[in-house]
């Protein structure tokens, strides 16, 4: 159904922005909860629907376990990354796949329909279940860091754009979705989000195609010709445009490590009085920031940021320190690295700490 898949495209969407706007509140008791719920509601309201003979509950039913299957999705994908290799993902991935085929064809030979949704709502329900312990783990992680919009003004290379080919191409996806959440926790949610919402869509506009196609066939069997024509020729212009240099490989290793986030001052431990002036390795730090500073050409300002972030502090404190926007903390960066020529804030840190070394 048509709808069953708008609520899982909608289920994915709406986990995407809190994950990238606001992981604090994405949590795996909400999380585990909703997915429990929507599963009862998918075995009680096909009970009812199948007793009185009401289309509309039925479809409840459907959109109820698209909205759960899709949040035990996400559970799943969130162990996942607790795997070690990608053997271990393509093992689980497999199996998986095998189990959900397996179950999806023997509920068609169950005795009535009530049976079969009473079958995939105890086998999700389990599944629930069981991913709940590891799927909180990750979460929990990232709940502890900032939001991804947040940690891209540091770390641009650290996070994939919405539009990135990997969403895109499903063969053998679930492996590099999870190579990257292996590289970068803090945004692993919102990328299995947006991969699945793609996916959704996809499906959506395979089906909206299809029904087109057909209601051409049956007016003109030469314009739905051309119909199918134009979309294959759409498909491969897309794949050609946007595909010809991608690779998995690639867009893993483009992906970098995020540098622990810190956006509140850093507290200075009490010292006590020395008889000569002392330089600490943070008033060093300062000092080669400067120097640095100096050689690759920052500007005043530029300088300010570069200190404040090599000792840690990320895009929102920078924001919230020189009152300044999003965009404007987010230019100020990149024109440090272009000037510094890195490309991370790890990358940012060791270079004033391998300088602050040297002069040590």
């Amino acid at each position: 159904m048509i709808q069953a898949t708008l609520a899982s495209a909608l289920t994915f969407a709406v986990v995407a922005v809190i994950a990238y706007r606001r992981p604090q509140a994405l949590k795996a008791q909400a999380v585990v909860g909703i997915a429990l719920a929507c599963t009862l509601v998918l075995m009680v309201g096909m009970a009812f629907a199948l007793s009185a003979h009401n289309i509309w509950l039925v479809a409840v039913g459907f959109v109820s376990r698209s909205v759960g299957r899709s949040l035990t999705i996400l559970l799943v994908a969130l162990c996942l990354v607790r795997l070690k290799s990608s053997k271990e993902v393509a093992f689980a991935v497999a199996l998986g796949t095998f189990i959900s085929s397996v179950v999806e064809l023997f509920s068609v030979y169950l005795a009535t329909p009530l049976s079969a949704a009473f079958a995939v709502g105890a086998i999700q329900a389990v599944t629930i279940l069981w991913a709940c312990k590891p799927a909180k783990q990750v979460l929990d992680v990232t709940a502890k860091g900032d939001p991804v919009e947040t940690l891209q003004l540091a770390d641009p290379n650290a996070f994939l754009s919405p539009v990135n080919g990997v969403f895109i191409c499903m063969l053998l996806v679930w492996g590099v979705v999870t190579a990257l959440g292996r590289r970068n926790v803090y945004g692993y949610v919102a990328v299995v989000a947006i991969m699945k919402l793609m996916d959704s869509l996809g499906t959506l506009l395979g089906a909206v195609s299809g029904h087109l196609t057909n209601d051409f066939v049956q007016t003109d069997f030469f314009m739905a010709t051309g119909f199918a024509l134009t979309m294959v020729f759409l498909f491969f212009a897309f794949l050609w445009c946007g595909f010809r240099n991608f690779s998995f490989n690639d867009t893993i290793e483009s992906v970098t490590s995020v540098a622990v986030p810190v956006s509140e001052p850093i507290e200075q431990p009490a010292e006590e009085p020395a008889s000569e002036p002392v330089l600490t390795v943070q008033d060093v730090l300062d000092r080669n920031c400067e120097e640095i500073g100096a050689r690759c050409g920052l500007t005043e300002r530029e300088r300010e940021i570069f200190t404040m972030m090599a000792h840690g502090r990320n895009g929102r404190y920078v924001m919230e320190h020189f009152v300044i926007s999003r965009n404007t903390a987010k230019s100020h960066i990149k024109h440090i690295y272009a000037k510094l020529g890195v490309h991370s804030h790890q990358e940012l840190i060791d270079l004033a700490a391998g300088v602050s070394r040297d002069a040590e």
